[in-house]
């Protein structure tokens, strides 16, 4: 309909505007208009929050003729069933539409202005048309490009609408689809890991901080016998605002190495949340040089220089161990050892024991599933056409090959990749008995795994790996007529009580890994980071109420189906309150209203020279219709208080209810320029729909 309405739009001011413009010119471009501000609706009245109650774990429904109806959704089974989606192919170019341009040179121009000259088969999306001329928008040079295209040299391409940059106004505060929770955990998690950032580089508590420590470190090694490793600790230290003074022996050394990591795209241009301030970006930098590896062979003396040095200093080196294991532990264990195994030998001025080829990093990185994944299957040999890395951890995840649940060495990301398997492998969590989803909606279910999977591993991007590998009724007497009481399922939030559970343990785990390091007591002096700067809430409240609102929505998800919830959640009728709370007042959430749009890297493909990415295009609004395989028990009860049945109790109806639902829109391709959040989200507000964005990637 939106569709249909767009055209007869474009229709009229077609009609309007042939008459004031020839047909042979090109139109005149007129200012955009000034974008306004995503405004927040108020919360609700605290009166209207106040009247929430956790949904019972037997619903009640009292009739208006006095009868009782009581549910038993203990055996209830559901189905699940998302609508398969149709794509209209419009013959015209129209207005909101993607095009493929048919030529080679065909020109984007303004007036007589030649903007730039297109490619044969490039992705445009349409945004005005008028008379023989369609308008769109480009990215050239880092800038945006909008001109007019001769209608004749485009065809239309098959695609649905644009995504939505953010899931404001995806909900009616009745109901929570599994995408508002991630988006609400994305948002929370950046601000944390930021917040964990700028504390171990300026101090906190017990921890001193990497800007004080690295610096001071470098400025004790022997600058004669540092080399290279020495180098890239000052400069790192440089990058990360330290002030320790360069020896002049070194100065040479220590630029070379700065400015060969900074042309380096792919360690260097800080992305994720990094970008927010200069403090963040100075961090990425630094952390990110350190962790370059350097073979002992060839600098084995520059090695040992900086390993005896850091060995001696009791305070570096305490420093030193606290950062790799609050990095192993915050993300997951490192990829290699670092200078943690080299140290007790140096203490006692005994050979380090290293191999000639052996990898050295200061800051080694950590692993992640998907990152082991590739360099078991092609560290060693060319990746083959077609390959996708998401395709095959989620088919190695169904088959039993890879396993997400984590392990007793595994940092906070693993335990947020678990908290994604039962996406992905519904019928091995315990609500899988009690679920039967559709085609469709497993579709749905895979590509929120996608989308939450890219979303998880950006927040983390500093620090994880990024590798290299290569009907007659006839005359009947009247019958009473019989009150008719309807039933439906009646979900709050999109039932996946697993999924929620696993991710409020996942934020009890970092609870007890920031604790352990900052002190108890400092995590009140700690507050998440936003774009816009730190929130009023300090880290400690914060981190109580959302692995709360995950809780709350695992016991919410658990009475909706009918399953005990774990006893893990606690104050189970609090949590549900404090949950539905929260869904109350969707529309005045300003994690919400953010943009999680982004690119990130996975790995470098040698062969292709090209860097395999995932991104995330914004949300799409889908849904899904719950109905009853197995419908409740129920038992009714008279207005007298004993059990009715046949014709004297009310005439029960089951039927489907149907739930709105956000889905990500996640791919993964090759490119050659990496882009950061801002980067990123002006190409797609460029190029707006998928196929026009994921074509126009360099």
């Amino acid at each position: 309909m939106q569709r249909i309405f767009s055209a007869a739009l474009g229709i009229c001011v077609l009609l309007t505007l042939c008459v004031l413009t020839p047909a042979w010119s090109v139109p005149v471009e007129r200012p955009e208009p000034t974008a306004k501000e995503e405004q927040l609706a108020p919360p609700p009245a605290e009166e209207v929050l106040a009247k929430i109650q956790a949904p019972p774990a037997a619903p009640t429904i009292k009739t208006k003729s006095g009868y009782t109806v009581q549910l038993d959704l203990s055996k209830q089974i559901l189905n699940v069933s998302s609508p398969k989606k149709e794509i209209w192919i419009s013959r015209q170019i129209e207005p909101q539409q993607t095009v493929e341009v048919t030529r080679d040179g065909t020109a984007l121009q303004q007036d007589r202005t030649v903007l730039a000259k297109l490619k044969k088969g490039r992705i445009l999306f349409i945004t005005e048309v008028k008379d023989e001329w369609a308008q769109a928008s480009i990215i050239a040079g880092g800038k945006v490009l909008r001109g007019w295209v001769k209608k004749a040299d485009l065809k239309p391409y098959g695609e649905e609408g644009p995504p939505q940059k953010t899931l404001a106004g995806m909900s009616d505060g009745q109901f929570a689809s599994a995408a508002v929770l991630v988006q609400k955990a994305k948002q929370f998690d950046d601000g944390l890991y930021a917040a964990v950032e700028l504390a171990m580089q300026d101090g906190l508590g017990p921890v001193t901080g990497k800007r004080a420590w690295l610096a001071r470190l470098a400025a004790k090694v022997n600058a004669e016998q540092g080399g290279v490793p020495l180098a890239q600790l000052f400069a790192a230290s440089e990058l990360g605002g330290g002030d320790a003074v360069v020896p002049g022996s070194l100065k040479r050394t220590v630029a070379s190495e700065r400015a060969a990591f900074l042309a380096d795209e792919k360690r260097s241009k800080p992305l994720g949340f990094y970008p927010w301030n200069k403090d963040l970006q100075n961090i990425f930098q630094q952390d990110r040089l350190l962790q370059s590896p350097l073979r002992s062979g060839e600098h084995g003396a520059g090695i040992a220089a900086v390993a005896t040095t850091l060995a001696a200093d009791v305070d570096a080196r305490k420093s030193y161990e606290q950062v790799l294991h609050l990095n192993e532990r915050l993300t997951n264990p490192l990829k290699t050892a670092g200078y943690r195994e080299l140290l007790p030998a140096a203490a006692d001025g005994k050979p380090l024991g290293l191999s000639p080829r052996q990898p050295v990093s200061f800051f080694p990185p950590s692993r992640g599933p998907e990152t082991d994944l590739v360099m078991r299957l092609y560290g060693d040999k060319p990746i083959p056409e077609g390959f996708n890395l998401m395709n095959e951890v989620i088919a190695r995840v169904k088959s039993g090959d890879l396993s997400l649940q984590p392990q007793a060495d595994s940092g906070w990301y693993d335990h947020q990749l678990w908290s994604l398997d039962p996406l992905i492998r519904l019928e091995a969590a315990p609500e899988g008995s009690r679920l039967h989803p559709n085609d469709e909606y497993k579709k749905h279910l895979e590509e929120l795994f996608k989308g939450t999977f890219a979303l998880t591993r950006e927040t983390h991007v500093k620090q994880l790996a990024f590798p290299e590998p290569a009907s007659d009724v006839g005359d009947r007497p009247p019958v009473k007529e019989r009150e008719k009481v309807f039933i439906a399922p009646n979900p709050h939030v999109e039932i996946l009580p697993a999924m929620y559970l696993r991710r409020a343990q996942s934020y009890a785990y970092v609870r007890g890994v920031l604790e352990e390091t900052f002190g108890k007591a400092n995590l009140a002096a700690m507050h998440r980071l936003t774009a816009a700067g730190p929130v009023k809430p300090n880290l400690d409240e914060e981190l109580a109420s959302i692995e709360r609102l995950f809780l709350g929505a695992h016991v919410v998800a658990c009475r909706d189906l009918g399953l005990a919830e774990d006893p893990a959640a606690g104050s189970a009728d609090q949590q549900a309150v404090h949950f539905l709370r929260w869904v109350a007042s969707l529309a005045s959430d300003p994690d919400l209203a953010r943009d999680s749009r982004m690119m990130v890297p996975v790995f470098f493909d040698l062969q292709r020279q090209k860097t395999k990415v995932w991104v995330m295009l914004g949300w799409t609004a889908s849904g899904a219709a719950y109905g009853y395989d197995q419908a409740p028990k129920v038992t009714v009860t008279g207005p007298d208080g004993k059990p009715a049945a046949g014709e004297d109790a009310p005439e029960i109806v089951f039927h489907g209810t149907w739930r709105q639902l956000a889905t990500p829109v996640f791919a993964e391709v090759y490119v050659t320029k990496l882009l950061n959040r801002d980067e990123f989200r002006r190409h797609c507000d460029a190029y707006a729909t998928q196929a026009a964005i994921l074509n126009n990637l360099e």
